[in-house]
């Protein structure tokens, strides 16, 4: 195959650009033409990120994934008050005619629709080259962003959190938390016991796949609902969870039926439907969303990393609710996972439960993390030596003077993927 290199504009990066990707069955266009559209792309001041909008490219995948983001019109507040149910329905209405604009436009065989908002200007979509040229050039197109894959970043220290007097006055009645996740096995005894929906987990949706069945395959968002609701009942160190009558909405975000993974634009579509569905149950209206996922690293508030996603997160608290995001778990000191760094949601990181073993533990950590660290054992290359002692930062844990809170994880005792 023959290859062709450049210079990508400003950010420094030579990408290799192979014929293949500019090679779809209904086009072809000269590896000179591609050449110059990369070039021309990487200058375009609509990408936020242009390097890692042009990453897969220059991988050499023939498409890659993407969220636009709309011209809002001149009027619209930010946050909108989408408490008021006229006000929602007009921006449900706004965004759509806006996404309609752009979307009866494009050329499908050149951008396929993944994602469309709600209350969000915008929408996400798989992209060729000459797809994301066409949307660049459209006049109703704000900025556009790659469509990144989130990770999982779990735990249960009712004690040391200081909760046990609070929990024995306050059960958790007449709320829900959404848990945006790798969905809930909601045929656990301790969540239900049931069907879908039962009387633990009263509702959801599988945004990954699209599915309104969102039984968990993979076990971390079935272990993060034990801890925030898991029905009241002793077996070894478990206990219930925090909130233990409170109900459960389970979103899953992750793309595939056991899989670990997540898009971004998924996550904003689960954000999306808790305001939609905030009161489908008006006894247990959805107040709170807990969101294990992320990744990246920055060292201070990152709204303008992603124009969707902090959107998405204000629109949900201007509907009262509180987001929960992990920090991540790169052993960072100075910095945290997106979109933990959004100034909308409270970011937290982790703390062990108790002094459970005398030896040290390896724990994997970045190649940037500041603790002492060694090479190989891990996916990321380094793993660090710690003792586990009650209330201490897990060296795996990314903190920094942002950070929201610190909470019990490592190890917690919860609601296992099969019941146990």
């Amino acid at each position: 195959m023959k290859i062709s290199s450049f210079w990508l504009g400003k950010t420094g990066r030579w990408l290799i650009l192979g014929i293949a990707m500019v090679l779809m069955p209904s086009l072809c266009f000269s590896e000179e033409d591609g050449t110059k559209i990369i070039e021309m792309l990487s200058e375009s001041s609509k990408l936020i990120n242009p390097q890692s909008v042009l990453s897969d490219f220059a991988d050499g995948s023939s498409t890659t994934r993407v969220i636009v983001n709309l011209r809002q019109p001149v009027n619209v507040s930010a946050p909108p008050n989408l408490r008021n149910m006229d006000a929602r329905k007009q921006r449900v209405t706004d965004v759509s005619n806006a996404q309609d604009r752009v979307i009866d436009v494009v050329n499908p065989q050149e951008t396929r629709i993944t994602n469309r908002f709600k209350y969000v200007y915008g929408f996400s979509a798989q992209v060729t080259l000459k797809g994301l040229q066409a949307l660049i050039d459209n006049g109703d197109v704000a900025s556009i962003e790659k469509d990144v894959i989130l990770h999982p970043n779990l735990a249960q220290g009712i004690p040391l959190m200081n909760a046990a007097t609070a929990r024995s006055t306050y059960d958790g009645s007449g709320v829900s938390v959404a848990i945006c996740d790798t969905g809930i096995d909601y045929t656990h005894s301790r969540l239900g016991g049931g069907g879908f929906p039962n009387s633990k987990v009263i509702g959801g949706y599988d945004c990954g796949e699209d599915k309104n069945d969102p039984m968990d395959g993979n076990g971390h968002g079935t272990a993060c609902a034990g801890i925030v609701a898991g029905n009241l009942g002793t077996v070894g160190d478990y206990i219930g969870g925090v909130a233990y009558s409170a109900r459960l909405y389970a979103l899953k975000i992750t793309n595939t039926a056991t899989g670990g993974s997540a898009w971004t634009s998924d996550m904003i579509e689960a954000w999306e439907w808790c305001v939609t569905h905030q009161n489908d149950d008006p006894n247990n209206p959805i107040m709170i969303v807990s969101t294990s996922f992320g990744g990246g690293r920055y060292y201070s508030t990152c709204d303008s990393a992603s124009t969707a996603m902090t959107a998405a997160a204000a629109n949900a608290v201007s509907v009262g609710m509180t987001l929960f995001v992990s920090s991540g778990n790169d052993g960072y000191c100075d910095s945290i996972g997106w979109p933990a760094c959004i100034s909308h949601v409270i970011s937290v990181g982790a703390v062990y439960d108790s002094r459970f073993t005398t030896s040290s533990i390896g724990w994997c950590v970045s190649s940037g993390s500041c603790a002492s660290k060694t090479a190989g054992g891990c996916s990321s290359g380094w793993y660090s030596l710690q003792q586990a002692q009650s209330d201490q930062v897990i060296v795996d844990s990314n903190t920094a003077s942002f950070l929201g809170l610190l909470a019990p994880s490592k190890w917690a005792t919860t609601t296992k993927l099969g019941g146990s």
